[in-house]
């Protein structure tokens, strides 16, 4: 990769461009112009140029912008998290319930909302026709600006590289009871086999990166 004009853009504090152009190039190392990294995709990534490109980004940005900036917060925050959430469920349902459910039955909501409020991102759900479909995406905060007074780790906009083909769908209401019951109508979305979206991608990317940078394959 030549980084040059992603350079150029860091160093006249030309935030946006050196953020579309830092999703492009990583997109067109791996031939997903136009479209997302999947997950297999990652594992194509130049860990050097991934390095590098962490490095322009926290060169210029004075250590507030960079995946290694996010990858740290990803992992304090997530510990914090952890801790808050484990004595939340013992105080409120005990030992018991935390052995047999576990501290996570809420944690791609509930952690990836807390998570965008920290990088100053917003958060969506796309609700899934089963929970387990669920999809979790952040986006960028249109009244957070691109410049260093942005919160620390807004920068670059990682979360851009994933995403999928989905279409809205319709469930009519149930004609006929299931147990008694009968279900309402509603919309939901479905995604492309290939999706890789928001949280999912951040959930993996993050300690990729770290092992790049510790220097594991």
């Amino acid at each position: 990769m030549n980084h040059e004009t992603l350079e150029q853009h860091l160093a006249a504090k030309r935030w946006k461009e050196a953020d579309e152009l830092t999703g492009s190039t990583i997109l067109a190392r791996v031939d997903r112009q136009g479209y997302w990294l999947r997950k297999n995709d990652l594992l194509l990534l130049p860990a050097a140029d991934m390095i590098i490109i962490d490095r322009l980004w926290r060169n210029y940005s004075r250590d507030r912008f960079g995946f290694s900036i996010q990858a740290q917060i990803w992992k304090a925050e997530q510990e914090e998290y952890k801790r808050t959430e484990i004595a939340r469920i013992l105080e409120k349902y005990g030992e018991r319930y935390l052995r047999d459910y576990g501290w996570g039955t809420c944690k791609s909501w509930t952690w990836g909302n807390k998570f965008a409020k920290v990088m100053g991102w917003q958060f969506q759900e796309y609700e899934g026709r089963w929970s387990s479909d669920n999809k979790y995406e952040f986006q960028r905060n249109e009244k957070i600006p691109y410049d260093l007074n942005a919160p620390l780790g807004n920068l670059p906009s990682t979360y851009a590289l994933g995403g999928g083909n989905s279409s809205h769908e319709y469930e009519p209401r149930d004609t006929e009871s299931t147990m008694g019951f009968y279900g309402g109508d509603r919309w939901y979305y479905e995604w492309s086999r290939d999706s890789f979206v928001g949280y999912e991608l951040l959930e993996k990317f993050y300690p990729l990166f770290e092992q790049w940078q510790e220097g594991v394959p």
